[in-house]
């Protein structure tokens, strides 16, 4: 989340599993670095800012049952 709460990517209610990060980003150290990151759960964010980003509450939960994984890359020189 982009309040840094919440690290799962992959949750079901009906599931005995508990919700984890399953999914990740790959890059190298050596040529990137992490500028930010976060995992998107729309359900979780204020109407203001879904309203601002163009969004509904429900879009991640509809596009999959794993959470996208958004980040922010700096090429390093």
């Amino acid at each position: 989340q982009p309040d840094g709460r919440v690290h799962a990517t992959w949750s079901d209610e009906t599931s005995s599993f508990t919700p984890g990060r399953l999914d990740l980003m790959l890059y190298s150290p050596l040529s990137l670095e992490v500028a930010r990151s976060f995992v998107l759960d729309t359900s979780d964010l204020d109407s203001d800012t879904l309203i601002a980003q163009e969004l509904l509450g429900e879009d991640t939960a509809l596009l999959s049952d794993h959470l996208p994984l958004v980040a922010d890359f700096q090429v390093l020189k």
